[in-house]
């Protein structure tokens, strides 16, 4: 299901603007994906590309599913700050 510029939901994967510089996304596989026998991780970043909070959870050779909340934006290392948007 598209929503223009603002997002494009389906059952495996997706993506939702919540503000101008944050998306949410999501994506669910099965099988290829599943390299470990359990997998719980949440990991923050911060001053790189595309910096937020990602969810990942899976269970070898059944499913892998991943939630993020990230920043749109490149980050400037030189500058140390977001690049702006052209």
């Amino acid at each position: 299901m598209k929503f223009g510029k603002f997002g494009d939901i389906h059952f495996k994967w997706g993506w939702l603007s919540i503000t101008k510089n944050k998306t949410l996304e999501y994506q669910l596989e099965f099988d290829e994906f599943c390299d470990q026998p359990l997998e719980l991780s949440i990991k923050w970043t911060a001053k790189q590309d595309h910096a937020g909070i990602v969810f990942t959870f899976s269970i070898y050779r059944l499913f892998w599913y991943q939630l993020s909340l990230h920043d749109n934006r490149h980050w400037n290392i030189d500058d140390d700050r977001w690049e702006d948007p052209s």
